[in-house]
Order: C-alpha cells, then structure tokens, then sequence
C-alpha cells in the first residue's frame, strides 16, 4: 500500500494542497527534495512509490511510478538493461492499460498553478481507475508498463553517441570509444561523430 507518511511537500510546491490526492482509503504520505525544474513530492510504502515530478523540459507533471529496492529509491535508469525497471514513467502504464487514458492525458501541459492542480486531479483519478493494484501495494502497473519501455528499445535500439571536435586524434577518438564500452551496457551501440568548431 502506497501510505508511508515521511513528512508533508513544502507549502506551494506541487502537491501541497493535494497530499491525500493519491490516497487509498488508508492513508498517504509524502517527502520532497529539490530537484531541477521544482520539488519532487514522492508517496512511498515499504516496497513501492511514486514520485511527482514538476518537468519543465516537457512543460508538465509527471508520474512515475517507483519499486524500492532494500526499502530505498532506487538509482536512476539511464539503460534499458536485463536487469528489472524500478522505475516507470506512468504514461508507459497507460499505454499498455488505457490508451484513451493516455491519450487523453497528452492534452494536458502547463506549469502554472492551475495546470499542475488539474494535472495532479487528472493524474490521481487516472491511478485510482487504472492501477488499483499499484495503489493496493501490486507491482503488476509496473511490470506492464515496463514492457512497453522494452518493445520501444526493441524498435528503436539504444545508442551512445559521442562527440568529439574535428581536430581530435585518433587516438583520442579510439580512447573515447573503449571508455564508453566499457561504461555502457553491452547492449549499446557505441558511435563516434565529429564537430567542427
């Protein structure tokens, strides 16, 4: 159950006024850190959470849905690896649950006070209807939409591009080359372009 209360969002940041918005019946909670683009209320249970994020790259709230791993939040996931997604985009549930769902949320946008209110309503409703189970302490929400993320990579498969001037070496550029392999997962095509500057 998505209820552990870990301390309430600062007065005026996103999900303040609406602290028992993604409620069940038995409870909430909240914590918040500074983040880029504004604070990230995050509602949290012994295994699994969600976090609100107030994304200024793509001009609206965000819900991501999140499994702790040994009690804690989990490193953020830059690769789609074999390893399990602790932390899914909740749109990517939509897709695999409801796609008028999401559909429907695409019209949303905006960071003002009004757009985030109607986007924290339209979000709470969208997971009190859709993933039930989620709230009910069930990472099957998950899972699913994990799965979505994992067929987008198949159709579109990862890759580290990196960038060097013009006038670099080869050297360089081989040393840059085995620097990101050794890095990226092996499932990553690596690529070396050039810029001129």
């Amino acid at each position: 159950m998505v209820r552990a209360w870990l301390g309430p969002p600062k007065p005026g940041s996103v999900g303040s006024e609406n602290t028992s918005t993604f409620s069940s019946s038995k409870g909430s909670g909240s914590t918040t850190s500074k983040r880029t683009g504004g604070r990230r209320p995050r509602y949290l249970s012994s295994t699994l959470g969600l976090e609100v994020t107030r994304s200024v790259e793509f001009d609206r709230v965000e819900i991501t849905l999140v499994r702790l791993v040994e009690g804690e939040l989990p490193e953020y996931e830059v690769w789609v690896t074999d390893s399990p997604r602790n932390r899914v985009l909740f749109d990517n549930v939509l897709i695999a649950r409801a796609p008028d769902v999401d559909e429907a949320s695409r019209a949303l946008s905006g960071l003002s006070r009004g757009d985030e209110e109607e986007q924290l309503r339209f979000w709470a409703d969208a997971l009190r209807s859709v993933a039930p189970d989620f709230l009910e302490g069930d990472d099957a929400p998950l899972r699913e939409g994990e799965q979505v993320v994992r067929q987008r990579v198949a159709e579109n498969p990862q890759e580290l591009t990196i960038w060097l001037p013009s006038d670099a070496s080869q050297e360089e550029e081989d040393r840059a080359r085995e620097e990101a392999m050794q890095t990226a997962p092996p499932n990553v095509e690596v690529s070396v372009r050039r810029y001129h500057r």
